[in-house]
């Protein structure tokens, strides 16, 4: 498992396969029926919130990176046609469909 804190956990919506993300910059795709681990995803930042895609083809990782479920490989580009529920947030760009919705300005994190 995990050698760190879990943030975040997903399971897929036939139930099948769960995803979790960890402070210890890993994401792990598990096998929900016997809970092994079928694949190990690392990072250079901690993971904080993991998801399905709705097409249930992707899995995204902080809002900002996706990757097929298929070959684990991250997903540079997407086609309007192929991936319309996909939804990232990429150099502070919401983007939908491949194209730039709108601009988020930098977060400036609070301190007392």
């Amino acid at each position: 498992g995990h050698s760190f804190w879990v943030n975040s956990v997903s399971i897929s919506q036939e139930g099948t396969t769960i995803v979790s993300g960890s402070y210890d910059k890993t994401v792990r795709v598990w096998n929900a029926q016997n809970g092994t681990c079928i694949k190990t995803l690392n990072f250079s930042t901690a993971i904080y919130h993991i998801s399905f895609s709705i097409n249930k083809r992707y899995i995204i990782v902080n809002n900002a990176q996706a990757f097929s479920l298929s070959t684990f490989t991250m997903i540079d580009t997407f086609s309007k046609s192929d991936d319309l529920d996909i939804n990232l947030v990429k150099d502070n760009w919401i983007i939908v469909a491949g194209l730039r919705l709108f601009w988020l300005p930098p977060f400036r994190p609070y301190s007392s």
